[in-house]
């Protein structure tokens, strides 16, 4: 029996505490990995988010921008002008969100902030917004062109800078 027992190979019980640490050490490492992973692909995600719908809010402001006229009262905190329905509109910051205030003549110069109406989502902090323009001048004889510059912070306080420049497509006629 003693020829028996010498041609059975196997581990012993010392090579398979090894085994079984050294595979417990190697999960945990792959996981640790994992869930960083996971993390890092949920801020991305957020900001992703959070700059999509800013992104949204400033189209929605260039489609208005683009056949917009009288721009005179917007200053670096308003954007005010008349749009294509001869409605007053006026876009500013308020409570971190990108609000608008649709009036008649030019009632969103003096609205209270009540009348003002967020466009961007409550998952999105805007921390800057500012209006530069260009060819407000009428002896310039150019379209308006307005720039937007913006800091988005998303709620992992992720932040991003956006910035687009509009020109209207109402070309002014010569005043003779």
């Amino acid at each position: 029996m003693s020829k028996k027992n010498k041609n059975r190979s196997g581990f012993t019980i010392v090579e398979l505490i090894i085994a079984g640490s050294l595979f417990i050490i190697i999960i945990s490492i792959a996981s640790a990995s994992f869930v960083e992973s996971i993390k890092v692909q949920r801020q991305l995600s957020t900001l992703v988010d959070a700059n999509n719908n800013t992104v949204q809010a400033l189209e929605q402001i260039a489609r208005e921008v683009r056949t917009g006229t009288d721009f005179e009262e917007s200053t670096s905190n308003v954007l005010h002008f008349q749009n294509f329905k001869n409605e007053w509109v006026a876009y500013k910051l308020l409570d971190n969100s990108i609000t608008k205030c649709v009036g008649s003549e030019r009632e969103c110069l003096s609205a209270p902030a009540a009348r003002f109406i967020p466009i961007t989502a409550d998952n999105v902090s805007i921390e800057k917004l500012d209006f530069f323009y260009k060819g407000l001048d009428p002896a310039e004889n150019w379209p308006v062109r307005v720039t937007i510059g913006t800091q988005v912070v998303s709620i992992l306080e992720i932040d991003a800078n956006l910035q687009t420049t509009i020109s209207t497509r109402n070309l002014r006629e010569d005043e003779e």
